[in-house]
């Protein structure tokens, strides 16, 4: 769903890149050749192989999105989890907003679990600390703001909240997270595997590959 609520967007003028930071599940690499299929030129799918080595010495999905953005040219970066979704008109609401020379803007999403919202996490005020208020698949900032910053702090003991902390980094050079009007922009999926629950059960939140 994730990568079909991206080809559903209003906006079309997108680059999409997919990484697979080595998962040991056979059916992500069968999943991941039939998106190359498609022939889209839009979408780049890049798989790593990683050692238990390279996974424990940084928080990954931070090195992904730092390798991520210097392998991609568009002007603006947002993101997207394997489980979440974008509402069809997410990337035309925020480039609208962005284009007006703002760099961050972030957007309300619905929550979803056992086929129903239990909860929509608002956007409505603009935020000099958005850290714990906004969630990853919910922001869209500039490449330049990107860049200003340093990317994103991969240290391994940044794991759990590598976003969080990407936050602060855009909050302390002065960004401001302004909301995106009109409703929610995302969604975002719990369900019984999932990083948040493995975690609230006490459980490793992955299997290294």
């Amino acid at each position: 769903s994730s990568d079909l609520s991206v080809l559903a967007q209003t906006f079309t003028d997108w680059e999409l890149m997919i990484l697979d930071d080595g998962s040991p599940d056979p059916g992500i690499g069968t999943i991941l050749h039939n998106v190359a299929k498609w022939g889209d030129s839009r979408i780049t799918v890049q798989r790593f192989v990683t050692t238990d080595a390279e996974r424990a010495a940084t928080c990954r999905y931070a090195t992904l999105i730092n390798w991520g953005a210097a392998h991609t040219t568009g002007k603006y970066i947002t993101y997207l989890c394997d489980d979440d979704w974008y509402l069809p008109d997410r990337l035309e609401r925020m480039v609208a907003i962005l284009e007006t020379g703002v760099d961050v803007v972030y957007g309300a999403q619905e929550m979803w679990e056992d086929g129903v919202i239990f909860h929509t996490r608002g956007a409505d005020a603009v935020l000099t600390n958005a850290n714990a208020r906004v969630d990853q698949n919910s922001v869209m900032h500039t490449r330049s703001a990107f860049e200003a910053v340093g990317g994103w702090d991969d240290r391994e003991m940044v794991w759990r909240f590598a976003d969080a902390f990407f936050w602060d980094r855009l909050t302390d050079a002065g960004y401001l997270f302004r909301p995106v009007p009109d409703g929610p922009t995302d969604a975002k999926l719990y369900h019984d595997d999932c990083v948040d629950r493995r975690i609230r059960r006490g459980e490793a939140p992955w299997t290294a590959a």
